[in-house]
């Protein structure tokens, strides 16, 4: 009967595998999810290796075409046609023509059962795409914390201290956090703010960057910790971006000095700039209590009175947006007022207690 079924698919496709697609039969009954006539082809001997016009193997296009909601069953149906393309030679390492690998494809479909698959069969997790992209960074976008952590759990498995370089061990957890890529980093991307958002993947990659940078070698951990501190600072700016209270409230434990707290932002602004610009107060005033608690008078007042890259203080943002709230807490902190600060505002109760802290007075 499945002869039968094959026969007949291959009659009905005989038309399309000629529309300069380039695509095999094969290719074509795994695109259709026809598995039962995938799984004769395959035994039949049909070309494992051929390419559709995006440069996928028919195993590449398996990967793609596993729907995200597959049952446990169905995903195992799936796991057995890729197991059988093995066992018949199939090179499970191929990329298509963007460079995406298995572990590429199942992170875009959210698939962990796949990519745990392609993971034991010695597909790469540090590969990277044309475009620099990793399975990591895909599976983050994707808002699959399952493949974020089958691949963290993966790159765990060797998990000795000492790493001296970021091609080995957990030194690959920091690699894939691209420290100084800033945009693309996996920690930032966690941020974004769309509906496959999820703080679990945000504490996933924090506890496994941690970890990892932990068991550096100590002359890495120099080589590195200036980008991993701008990374964090970053990240912490993007969790107000993107109004992300429970990220901020997850990352700013992690801001332990002044430095950090008066790096830029690639925005050129620092984190307090973009805490006076955010429509909820509670970033400011945590952040401020962040910065008492450090201590150091000097440097809190340092702190609170750095200009962004247009020569703005958070104080002046806050008296720009007419905020009496944010102004009177930066003013408490030690946030400088002037003249021309003070007529710059035509709120009558900002412009008194501008005055009442004016350095001119």
């Amino acid at each position: 009967m499945v002869e039968k079924y094959v026969a007949d698919y291959i009659r009905d496709t005989d038309q399309a595998a000629q529309d300069g697609k380039q695509s095999s039969l094969l290719t074509q009954a795994l695109e259709g999810r026809h598995l039962r006539a995938a799984t004769v082809l395959i035994d039949k001997g049909a070309d494992l290796h051929v390419r559709n016009r995006e440069g996928e193997t028919p195993l590449l296009s398996l990967a793609r075409v596993i729907p995200a909601y597959a049952s446990e069953a169905y995903n195992t149906r799936y796991l057995d046609l890729a197991d059988r393309m093995v066992i018949q030679g199939c090179d499970v390492s191929m990329t298509d023509l963007k460079g995406h690998n298995l572990c590429h494809k199942a992170a875009t479909q959210g698939n962990a059962k796949m990519m745990d698959w392609a993971l034991k069969k010695g597909v790469a997790p540090t590969s990277r795409t044309v475009h620099a992209r990793t399975p990591l960074a895909l599976a983050v976008e994707t808002g699959s914390a399952d493949c974020v952590r089958t691949i963290l759990d993966f790159l765990r498995t060797d998990d000795s201290a000492g790493a001296t370089t970021l091609s080995t061990g957990l030194g690959r957890v920091v690699d894939l956090m691209d420290y100084g890529k800033m945009r693309t980093s996996p920690l930032l991307r966690a941020s974004v703010d769309r509906p496959e958002r999820k703080l679990s993947i945000l504490a996933l990659l924090v506890e496994a960057d941690e970890r990892a940078f932990s068991a550096l070698d100590p002359s890495l951990q120099r080589d590195v910790e200036g980008l991993r501190a701008s990374l964090y600072t970053e990240a912490l700016c993007w969790t107000i971006d993107c109004r992300f209270p429970h990220g901020f409230e997850l990352l700013l434990p992690r801001i332990s000095t002044f430095a950090a707290l008066c790096r830029r932002s690639i925005d050129g602004e620092t984190v307090l700039h973009g805490a006076v610009r955010a429509s909820d107060d509670d970033f400011l005033k945590a952040l401020l209590q962040k910065v008492e608690a450090l201590g150091e008078k000097d440097k809190i007042t340092e702190v609170v009175n750095l200009h962004d890259t247009q020569k703005r203080t958070p104080l002046l943002l806050a008296v720009e947006a007419r905020s009496l709230e944010k102004v009177a807490a930066l003013l408490r902190a030690g946030a400088r007022s002037d003249q021309a600060m003070i007529g710059s505002t035509t709120d009558p109760a900002i412009a008194t207690i501008l005055k009442r802290y004016c350095v001119e007075l």
